[in-house]
């Protein structure tokens, strides 16, 4: 198995050696000591898969569960808030980085896991519905990204929000494409591409919020020759000052932070970038995202961030 795993991660054994090789002391201790298969054991260490936890948080600061009230929208002085619930709530993850405290980053690999995660595609789908209590899908839920990467005194993680664009057009129906995207309720037909978000909200009634994020402005053939004029893929940089131990704390995701600045009860409605207008820009900018161009603008990001 160790072999393996050396053999298709060579590059983050690189990166793990190098790690090493900017402690001389330790190097120098365990060099003394004659312990090179320590050092062996712990290169080897920062090649074992390990696990990234994403947490929705709803209304109540608790853990999203189907069923539940999830986001109350309080837009200030729009009068009375509007309760949700979630219909569905899945979204891709990709080019996964750890930060130090000088916001260098370190590459992390997405590792293959035959179902949620491609390493090919460079891609992970978080999907936090499981069919239950009002919630579409199926029983299937994965609220935590696999990957390989050197250990590190970290401060901090940015991702994508979003397929990556040499995987975005990819002939989806093909035979030999690989889950996660072959996940048809991810696919967007009218874009040749996939959705980078998929988040739905039903209010008390029976008005339901559709938010599906993904590259708009697209032309061409797919699986080669497409370009989209929108990417719509924003990057997240969250960090915390005294440390970030991806082991111990987690990604956050908080649905009233989402709905921040969203209008009061706007009824039945589709929101895709440029076509939902700027009722849909509010959701667009807690992500991340330029409502009028598409490009990423991590300063705006405010639906997540680090847990405790």
């Amino acid at each position: 198995m160790y072999r393996s795993i050396l053999l298709q991660s060579r590059r983050a054994l690189l990166f793990a050696l190098a790690a090493l090789s900017s402690l001389p002391a330790l190097a120098c201790q365990q060099t003394e000591n004659g312990d090179a298969e320590m050092l062996g054991m712990l290169a080897i260490a920062a090649l074992l898969p390990q696990s990234l936890s994403f947490q929705v948080i709803d209304a109540n600061a608790v853990e999203f569960q189907c069923g539940a009230i999830t986001a109350k929208n309080t837009n200030a002085g729009a009068g009375v808030a509007v309760s949700y619930a979630v219909q569905d709530l899945r979204f891709f993850v990709s080019n996964l980085r750890f930060l130090d405290a000088a916001g260098v980053e370190t590459p992390a690999t997405i590792v293959s896991d035959g179902v949620f995660q491609d390493q090919q595609y460079g891609v992970a789908l978080l999907d936090f519905e499981d069919a239950t209590a009002g919630c579409v899908g199926d029983s299937r839920t994965n609220r935590s990204v696999r990957y390989t990467a050197p250990s590190g005194a970290y401060t901090g993680v940015a991702f994508n929000v979003g397929v990556p664009e040499a995987s975005n057009h990819i002939d989806r129906d093909g035979a030999d494409t690989r889950s996660p995207l072959n996940i048809t309720a991810m696919n967007w037909a009218w874009t040749s591409g996939y959705k980078f978000a998929k988040i739905e909200l039903r209010d008390g009634g029976s008005n339901l919020t559709n938010f599906h994020l993904g590259s708009t402005g697209c032309a061409g053939t797919p699986p080669s020759g497409v370009t989209c004029s929108a990417a719509n893929r924003p990057e997240v940089r969250i960090s915390d000052s005294s440390g970030f131990n991806p082991a111990q704390r987690r990604v956050v995701l908080d649905l009233n932070e989402l709905l921040r600045g969203f209008p009061q009860n706007p009824g039945a409605l589709t929101c895709m970038p440029r076509q939902g207008g700027a009722v849909c820009d509010t959701l667009l900018d807690t992500l991340g995202v330029n409502g009028a161009t598409g490009a990423s603008n991590s300063a705006s990001v405010e639906a997540f961030r680090v847990s405790q």
